[in-house]
């Protein structure tokens, strides 16, 4: 195989992204099916998308290999492996990728024309691996990520097989993903693709009692993710046939670093534009809620639905919100979410529905169905896995914690720049607002900012493409204010016809005043 093309194998968390990768220019694309995939966590495709990914792919010249690299047990092997690749297979599938040696013997007798990639996880590090694998059926073999070029090339030239090797993408800290720590550290099997990224998370390095690493340091599991665009020649010149780009589980992360209620974040996770979320208040407060939802869902719906909507009650209320202490707490959470309920227009600042006496048009519950709030609530929980909740300061968010998230979409709603100390709790002075400026100027992910229309944040941002509308904020008094959108690039603006097509009713125009 000293002559051969170079195949560009992209991977697919979901039939929309197979499809996107296949129209990027992929050569072929590796998936996971609904079963024995080492992400679980993926999209994945069922047994309908995986059949019509085929003929999608087929139809265009292109191969689908299926991950079946976990761990299987006893009773999967015996009555549930082989009817799960049958199907697949009739469909014309191209190759399985296989990590165990028992599921690989079993699918080779079963389907014996069917091509078989020894996975990564076989750990294949040398050439006599590779030959026993070739010896038994193999067609491929997916190198370990830790093997030098040299040693790539020493398979090539020894052994008659296929060499496919990481080019792009994440790295394990343990060797080719031989990795226990997800299941010591989080019940959670990454051999059985639950892994729960435990060497993702921040650690404390410690000596003799001493903490010896700083904030600089304090991720000493997660090594950087590997970029080879520097070397692919000499990655091809060492014998590799196929290029593999790692990443089933980047999907689209919808970023807000100023959340408050997360409309917008939750409407897209729920719709399907986005995989997860992530969201990020500096108030205390603000964060507690979410968290509560996520992590003490039990415990906050029990506070909904037991605690009486009262003025006595709003006033306690009141009282718990007023003297938060800087810790999280359900207590705050609850306060600060039964206040935005109570309080007029949601705002926390204000009193209650119905005036203190509680003698208005409106009482003090009229915003308060406690079966609407609940089932909300727990259809939010049902998705905790893919939302992240953080209470950073905006900079600290951007500089720390922004790095962990992959194929982002950064949207920012800053504090307005006339008004903002009369309207927020953190209200951001010039320096802050530059701040924020300056770390947009050098990111790499596709971000959108909103402000009010002044003309010093028209400078602030001056050179990116800015679009200005106008928003009624009272329909009584007719009052309308104008505000700027701010994109990373002039590319991502939408045209009338789309905006039409999706009933965006906005009239973006390209100077600040009508």
């Amino acid at each position: 195989m000293k002559n051969h093309n170079v195949e560009v194998l992209a991977p697919a968390g979901s039939y929309d992204i197979m499809k996107a990768v296949i129209n990027a220019g992929a050569d072929a694309v590796y998936l996971g099916g609904d079963m024995f995939g080492a992400r679980a966590y993926a999209g994945n495709l069922n047994k309908e998308e995986m059949i019509r990914a085929l003929d999608y792919a087929h139809l265009r010249d292109k191969k689908i290999y299926l991950t079946v690299n976990t761990l299987l047990k006893e009773n999967e092997c015996t009555h549930e492996l082989v009817d799960y690749i049958a199907p697949f297979y009739e469909a014309g599938l191209d190759a399985c990728i296989v990590q165990d040696m028992g599921v690989f013997k079993i699918l080779h007798s079963a389907f014996p024309d069917m091509h078989m990639h020894a996975s990564t996880q076989m750990t294949i590090t040398g050439e006599k691996g590779a030959s026993i694998l070739k010896e038994m059926g193999a067609m491929r073999i997916v190198t370990a990520r830790e093997l030098t070029l040299d040693e790539i090339r020493q398979i090539h030239e020894k052994c008659d097989i296929e060499i496919e090797s990481f080019v792009h993408g994440a790295l394990c800290y343990c060797y080719s993903g031989q990795c226990l720590l997800s299941s010591m550290n989080g019940t959670r099997s990454g051999n059985r693709g639950r892994c729960a990224q435990a060497c993702r998370l921040d650690y404390s390095v410690v000596n003799n009692d001493k903490v010896i690493n700083d904030s600089k340091s304090s991720y000493p599991l997660s090594p950087k993710d590997m970029c080879a665009l520097d070397i692919l020649p000499d990655i091809i010149d060492a014998g590799v046939y196929s290029m593999k780009i790692e990443g089933r589980m980047k999907n689209v992360t919808y970023v807000e670093p100023f959340a408050g209620g997360a409309g917008v974040s939750l409407e897209l996770l729920f719709s399907g534009e986005v995989d997860h979320i992530v969201i990020n208040d500096y108030d205390k407060a603000i964060y507690s809620i979410w968290r509560a939802i996520i992590e003490n869902t039990n415990q906050f719906v029990d506070l909904i639905e037991n605690t009486e909507v009262s003025i006595d009650e709003w006033y306690r209320q009141k009282n718990i919100y007023t003297n938060q202490s800087n810790r999280y707490s359900v207590e705050l959470a609850f306060a600060t979410f039964f206040l935005n309920r109570t309080n007029r227009s949601g705002i926390l600042a204000a009193g209650p529905i119905g005036g203190y006496e509680q003698n208005g048009n409106y009482l003090i519950d009229a915003r308060y169905n406690k079966e609407e709030l609940i089932n909300r609530i727990l259809r939010i929980a049902k998705r905790k896995d893919d939302i992240s909740v953080y209470n950073k300061d905006v900079r600290s968010f951007m500089k720390n914690y922004l790095h962990r998230y992959s194929n982002v979409f950064l949207y920012l709603d800053p504090p307005y720049y006339k008004k903002g100390q009369e309207l927020y709790k953190n209200f951001f002075v010039d320096k802050d607002h530059k701040e924020i400026a300056d770390l947009l100027e050098n990111e790499k992910s596709i971000w959108m900012v909103t402000y009010d229309a002044e003309p010093e944040i028209a400078k602030l941002y001056e050179r990116f493409s800015k679009r200005y509308f106008d928003l009624s904020y009272s329909v009584a008094k007719k009052k309308k204010a104008s505000e700027v959108m701010i994109l990373c690039t002039g590319d991502l603006w939408p045209n009338k016809q789309e905006m039409q097509k999706k009933k965006i009713k906005l009239n973006l125009r390209e100077e600040m005043h009508a």
